[in-house]
C-alpha cells in the first residue's frame, strides 16, 4: 500500500489524476464532435467548420479547471492506494 501525505505528490497521485482527466475527457469530445459535425456545410469541409463556439470552448475550460482541482486535491489531502 502506497500511501501519499499531505503537500506531497507521488507518482501513483499524478497517474490517478491523469485517469481521472482521461475518463472526464470523454463528455468533453461527446460535446464536440456533434458541434463539429453539425458546422459541415453541405458544400464541403473547410478548416473553419471545426472551430468551437464559446459553449465548447467554456466546456474546455471546465475540463482543465477540474484537473487542476483533482490534483491540488490529491496535491493537500492524504491518499491511500493499493
Amino acid at each position: 500500500m502506497v500511501i501519499s501525505n499531505n503537500f506531497q505528490l507521488k507518482k501513483e497521485d499524478i497517474f490517478k489524476a491523469l485517469h481521472n482527466s482521461l475518463l472526464f475527457f470523454v463528455p468533453l469530445v461527446m460535446l464536440y464532435l456533434p458541434f463539429a459535425i453539425s458546422n459541415v456545410s453541405t458544400d464541403g469541409f473547410i478548416w473553419e467548420d471545426l472551430k468551437p463556439n464559446m459553449f465548447v470552448i467554456g466546456s474546455m475550460v471546465l475540463y482543465v479547471l477540474n484537473f487542476v482541482y483533482d490534483l491540488a486535491r490529491k496535491f493537500v489531502g492524504e491518499n491511500k492506494y493499493k
